[in-house]
This record gives C-alpha cells, structure tokens and sequence, in this order.
C-alpha cells in the first residue's frame, strides 16, 4: 500500500485540501466582490467523500468516481464534479512533491488521465418550449406581478440574459449610465467579466426599491439568497402560469427571443457569456425541419407538363446534338422542357 493510499497520509491531505478550497472561495470573493470560486461546492463534496469512507488519495479518488457514475447524474452535473475533484488531485501532486515517491506521483497522474468526462449530448442542450417563457408569459408574469422584488428582479433577467447568481452580485458601482442607458458589469462564471445593456428608467426604479448600498439588488445590508429568489419564481409562476419558473428561464428565453429576432447566433453568444458559439447554437438554432418543409420546391411544376410531338422532335434533335459527350441528364431535360415551353 502507498502513502496516497494510506488513511492516515490522507487525512493530512484532507486538512489541506480543506485550507486550499476556503482559500480559493476566499480569493474569488474579493476578485468578484460576490459569488464564491466555482469548484467550492463540488470540491467540500469529494473531501467529504474521502473523509466519510476513509479512503486515501488514490483509492478515493477511485471510488469517488464510481459512487458519481451510480447516481447517474447529467453530464454537465458529473464533469463539474469530477473537475473539482481532479482540480484537488492535482494541486496535492504540486503542494507535495517531496512526499511522494515517483511510482505514487505516476500513480495518480496516470488515474487523472484515465478519469474521462462523460460526452454531453448536443441535443440534450437544446432549449425546448419548456426550458423558457415565450413573449406572452414574459409579460403576463411581469405585469401581473405583485411582489414587486421578484417582478424587478424578472425585467433585470429578461432585459440582459443574466444568470441569477449573477444579477443578485452586481454592485452599485458595476453600473454606469447616461441619460437613457445603462452599461452593466456582470461577474459570470470563473469569474469572467462581460457587459449588458438595460434601460435607465429600469434601472432608477430598482435603485429606489431595494435602496442597496453595496448590491443593487439588497435586502437588509445583504445579498439576496439564490434559493430563497428561485422559490419566489417558483410560486409566482405557478400562481400567474400554471407551471414551473425558474429565474433561468429567463435567460432562456433572452437567448431563444434575440435569436429569434436578429439570427446573429455570434451576438446571442456574446451577450449571454458562453465561452463557445456552438454551446449557444446547439441551445438556441434549432436544425430540425417539419416535414411539411422538408421538400425543396424551387418553381411551379406545371411546366413538367407533357411535350407535344413538336417539342418532343425538338428535344431529341437536342440530345441527338450533345449525345456524343453524354452530356444530356435528367436535370437538362427539365431546363429544355422549360426552354422550349417558351418558344
């Protein structure tokens, strides 16, 4: 048995993994001034996981990765996983070099590469009728809105495309305006930055409601509680629509809406922060041809009509011309038909 697979070895490596990772929410905190380091959750969980069996580095890495492939997770839900928990891997290798011998450095560099992402279906990223709201729900659920603070935080969604978490970290000085616009500074995802446009009037109105100091949108000196904001739309959605919302929905149907509208699938991409425009155009451009819109007509096929001897004469006398290159074919007998329908 190696030290990276002893339990004792492990628990220190624990120890550390559990500094790294508050470190790192720490770190991303100040950066971003909200939010948290993006592998947090995922990577307390595979520390907790080698704590609760009391298994070593090598071998819980192991059986971490089997326990993930039982639950039968989505694909994005077990590649987030698995990526926290090799982000951990690796940093032990870097952090403790001159406690492991080669075999156990080649050991787990060699499990980190045998350790796969699972393949995502681009067809399950695809977003259906029920993955977003469409023009009239958009508007019945805003102005039919009587919680005000779910109804402003609905138009910020709807008016940007932003994800909750990063609609709920803008700061008041993330925002600069001019008499009718406003640019906004989101904080999304690894901590990259990108800039929306809202309305001034918008954005006056939020300002007076929530009388934030620090966060535009604020409750009591503090952030509002993800949680507590999707179970707000949760329950106005099934009041005013009869069925699920979620504050995602309206990024969706930002993306699905200005897609719609313009067909720039770039500037869809761009606007919504997604690192790749095939991600944006397996959610949002929709390939799938009815059947009724399969068939290619490209005239009116009254002009297939019947020759009469005339043109029939004529015709062969065509093909008699050309019929020593073979270059006579299907396609050229219908442009002949055509031609000679005109003489």
């Amino acid at each position: 048995m190696t030290a990276l697979q002893r339990i004792e070895t492990s628990n220190s490596f624990n120890v550390e993994l559990a500094q790294y990772v508050t470190d790192n929410k720490q770190a991303s905190v100040a950066v971003a001034g909200s939010g948290t380091w993006s592998y947090y959750y995922a990577a307390k969980q595979f520390i907790s996981h080698l704590e609760t069996n009391d298994a070593g580095l090598l071998d819980g890495l192991t059986e971490y990765v089997a326990a993930l492939r039982r639950l039968e997770l989505p694909a994005n839900t077990y590649n987030h996983r698995i990526s926290a928990a090799k982000h951990c891997v690796r940093h032990i290798i870097d952090s403790r070099q001159g406690d492991m011998t080669a075999t156990d450095r080649a050991g787990l560099i060699e499990l980190l590469n045998d350790v796969q992402q699972m393949k995502i279906d681009k067809g399950a990223l695809e977003v259906g009728s029920e993955k977003y709201l469409n023009i009239d729900e958009l508007r019945a659920f805003i102005t039919r809105c009587e919680d005000k603070t779910i109804k402003l935080m609905a138009i910020f969604l709807q008016s940007t495309g932003a994800r909750v978490s990063e609609m709920l970290g803008v700061k008041l000085s993330d925002i600069v305006c001019n008499k009718k616009k406003c640019i906004v500074r989101l904080h999304g995802k690894g901590n990259k930055e990108r800039k929306v446009v809202i309305s001034a009037a918008k954005v006056d109105v939020m300002r007076e409601h929530f009388a934030g100091e620090t966060w535009v949108f604020e409750h009591n000196g503090r952030q509002y509680s993800r949680s507590s904001v999707s179970q707000r739309f949760r329950l106005i959605g099934f009041m005013l629509l009869g069925r699920n919302v979620t504050p995602h929905q309206f990024r969706h149907s930002y993306g699905t809406l200005v897609y719609e509208k313009t067909k720039d699938i770039v500037g869809v991409q761009r606007a919504l922060g997604h690192s790749s425009v095939a991600t944006t155009e397996s959610m949002y451009v929709h390939h799938q041809l009815p059947e009724d819109e399969r068939e290619l007509d490209i005239g009116d096929e009254s002009e297939l009509r019947a020759l009469s001897p005339e043109e029939e004469a004529t015709l062969a006398e065509l093909k008699k011309i050309t019929e020593g290159d073979g270059l006579i074919d299907e396609l050229q007998e219908v442009k002949a038909r055509k031609i000679l329908s005109e003489i």
